[in-house]
């Protein structure tokens, strides 16, 4: 009587639309049909199988007032329970494109990682309260998690325990009381496609509470099952690398395995133990890890024993890498989470979904002096075939301190020599046809040991080297020029740090003479230029540093200042209409934050003047932990129309990144990193076959010598 009675239930659960979870030996069931069965061509292996991924941190909301500064979003906002949990909400459709049809949550989230990182966990993160009654705002929001996945047709492992927060439980009856509360709201809203999981990691000795630990977590399990009628799943999950001890075997519906710091030959022996303790039993259960690491390896060794893989990515509290670090940015967004998801798609048989992620190839186009620090990297068409070359400039004197590679084929890049008699050269260089030949020339200046800026004259055969001439002598140092075009002739505008100045030179009629100087301004600091209408008045000013100058009618006079922020340092700078009204708005990267005493801590930010551009812009960080992003690209990479903005760290970091974030209109903006393990300094947009590409070479590290390119591998 008891089947029939479930049968009909099941039949009933279905026609309502519910999505209901359960097993058969060793395999889950949807709705009464193995998983992955559906999917065409479908690996044979997939079926039954549950590719899970931890996401503890969906429902965090942190009441400790002295905590919740760590979880803030990158612009300096407060951090928010509830966009949080909706931006998650808004990931699933896609977790599920790629056949990730279950992840872990938890009642009490789990530990995250951060700068400020101590073992007692002094955040307070519960969705109980201390006698164990459900949190209003929590059961909202988990309400909308579980309703999501079961339109969905997802799995959802939801946690109930975490060691480090279940103190905030007062007693062992607040803890059976909060079992007992999940429970019941659970069975109440005929929630069907949740698999209870009691405590997350039981045995570790953070917890507090003697039921939660074995052996007496069993009565909590036990608990969990009678008051549902043995209808919902249960299970508890040990530490990495621990076999659950017998009589949890006996008593838990699935297996709960975690692969934490351990091999791929583990994994496979964890999985062999256990199957071979349920074989000798005759009660055979589906094997789940739900906590592992990124390492695929693992993922293969579960996989091809036949349990069920989770992924486990810790990241940082940066709003851009990995899952359990608040604030936490739940797409598919960097190499780590694209390489799960696409194995994961690629092992059941599906097709993900295109142009949902961005990545971008790498590869190297040169190798020169592995021994020189390349300061400069310049793009043009340097020999007019319609194929963009590329000055890369050095501060030793060598064999190539300063060269250009010309663009053959994509894959066929000629080195010439420019100067080989050349040193000290900053970072920056611009290419302006100087002279009035139809071709090229280079411009730039010395560092901090030179007093000179100069320009190099293209000779008519491209097998000579350069003629170098002297623009002017000055302070030392000048980082950043640019070529702009005022009353119709061709000016130089550089930064002389040495001095604290802007200047603007231009050429005589006879460009080999030292070329006129007139100073934009004096006693102001800073790096990076941009040429852009920033008032709006129809003619384009001066953006430099932290701010911008507009020139006055008197070509003697200085320009008119305007700052439009404060407290930025060694900035690159770009200038775009990036929200699409019209308006200009300005992008800074602080691409040498580590010599102002702020290693890590550089910003990638875009301001919007929000009535008198003469005032302070209104700030917007995109960024505040990078290590010299000291390479800053916008041009609409995604092929919409909108300007995105790309930032490449410097290699002072083991892992730098290349990040894009993806322009969505109306000043949002997601963070992809589309690359990683390779730095570069002052890279550069260029055009590779008609398809936008960037280039650029390392300052520092061991790749100091090599010319990269890096290709988006999305369809623009």
């Amino acid at each position: 009587m008891k089947v029939l009675e479930n049968f009909i239930k099941r039949i009933v659960e279905v026609i309502i639309g519910m999505t209901v979870v359960s097993v058969r030996g060793e395999s889950f069931l949807l709705n009464g049909r193995p998983t992955y069965a559906e999917v065409p061509n479908v690996n044979p292996r997939a079926i039954g199988m549950l590719l899970n991924t931890r996401m503890v941190q969906a429902l965090f909301e942190d009441e400790n007032p002295e905590t919740r500064k760590l979880w803030r979003y990158p612009d300096g906002s407060d951090f928010d329970p509830e966009r949080n949990t909706n931006e998650f909400i808004r990931a699933l459709p896609l977790y599920k494109a790629y056949g990730v049809i279950a992840f872990t949550i938890n009642m009490q989230c789990g530990r995250p990682r951060t700068q400020y990182f101590t073992d007692n966990q002094p955040w307070h993160v519960s969705g109980f309260d201390e006698n164990g009654y459900l949190k209003s705002a929590w059961v909202d929001r988990l309400k909308r998690i579980l309703d999501a996945a079961q339109k969905l047709g997802m799995v959802v492992i939801l946690g109930l325990f975490y060691f480090g927060q279940d103190q905030r439980l007062l007693n062992e009856a607040a803890v059976k009381r909060a079992t007992e509360n999940i429970v019941d709201w659970l069975m109440h809203h005929r929630y069907r496609n949740v698999l209870l999981e009691i405590a997350n990691e039981c045995d570790h000795p953070g917890y507090e509470h003697e039921i939660i630990k074995p052996p007496r977590i069993i009565e909590l399990i036990q608990l969990a099952k009678n008051l549902s009628n043995e209808e919902l799943l249960v299970s508890t999950s040990f530490c990495g690398g621990v076999i659950p001890p017998d009589e949890v075997l006996h008593t838990v519906n699935f297996i709960l395995l975690h692969g934490n710091g351990q091999t791929a030959t583990n994994i496979r022996r964890m999985v062999s133990i256990v199957r071979g303790k349920l074989q000798s039993w005759g009660t055979l259960k589906p094997i789940v890890f739900n906590e592992d690491s990124t390492d695929l390896r693992n993922m293969e060794a579960a996989l091809n024993e036949g349990a069920s893989w989770g992924y486990h990515d810790q990241g940082r509290n940066n709003y851009r890498d990995g899952f359990q670090s608040p604030p936490t940015n739940w797409l598919i967004n960097t190499p780590n989470k694209r390489a799960f998801f696409q194995k994961a798609a690629e092992w059941i048989g599906i097709h993900p979904p295109e142009g949902v992620t961005y990545e971008m190839q790498r590869k190297v186009i040169a190798c020169l002096n592995p021994q020189f620090n390349r300061t400069i990297c310049v793009v043009g068409d340097i020999n007019n075939d319609g194929k963009e070359d590329i000055v890369i400039g050095s501060r030793q004197k060598g064999e190539d301190p300063l060269i250009w590679l010309e663009q053959r084929a994509p894959d066929d890049w000629h080195v010439h020599i420019i100067d080989d008699d050349m040193e000290n050269l900053e970072a920056g260089g611009v290419l302006a046809d100087v002279n009035g030949d139809g071709r090229l020339d280079f411009i730039a200046g010395g560092d901090w040991r030179s007093p000179y800026i100069w320009w190099w004259e293209q000779p008519s055969e491209l097998s000579q080297k350069w003629i170098r001439h002297v623009i002017g002598k000055f302070a030392n140092k000048f980082h950043t020029q640019i070529w702009v075009n005022i009353d119709g002739r061709g000016k130089l505008i550089t930064w002389n740090q040495g001095q604290r100045a802007l200047l603007i030179l231009e050429p005589y009629d006879d460009p080999n003479r030292e070329w006129q100087v007139r100073f934009i301004a004096h006693n102001v600091e800073g790096e990076g230029l941009a040429w852009a209408d920033v008032d709006g008045d129809g003619k384009p000013e001066l953006v430099a540093g932290n701010y911008w100058f507009k020139p006055k009618n008197s070509a003697s006079d200085e320009w008119q200042r305007f700052q439009f922020t404060q407290g930025y340092v060694g900035t690159l700078v770009e200038a775009a209409d990036l929200d699409g009204d019209g308006r200009i708005e300005i992008v800074l990267s602080e691409g040498d934050a580590q010599y102002f005493g702020r290693k890590g801590q550089g910003r990638v930010a875009w301001f919007k003047s929000e009535g008198d551009p003469r005032q302070l812009w209104r700030e917007h960080v995109l960024a505040d932990d990078l290590v010299d992003p000291h390479s800053l690209i916008v041009t609409d990479f995604t092929g919409d129309g909108l300007p995105d903005i790309c930032v490449i760290e410097m290699d002072f970091t083991e892992n730098p990144q290349v990040i894009l974030f993806v322009n969505k209109g109306n000043g949002r903006f997601e963070t992809h990193v589309v690359d990683e393990g390779v730095g570069s300094h002052d890279a550069k947009l260029i055009h590779i076959n008609g398809k936008l590409a960037i280039v650029g070479k390392p300052f520092t590290g061991k790749h100091l010598g090599k010319v990269h390119l890096w290709i988006p591998k999305w369809k623009i």
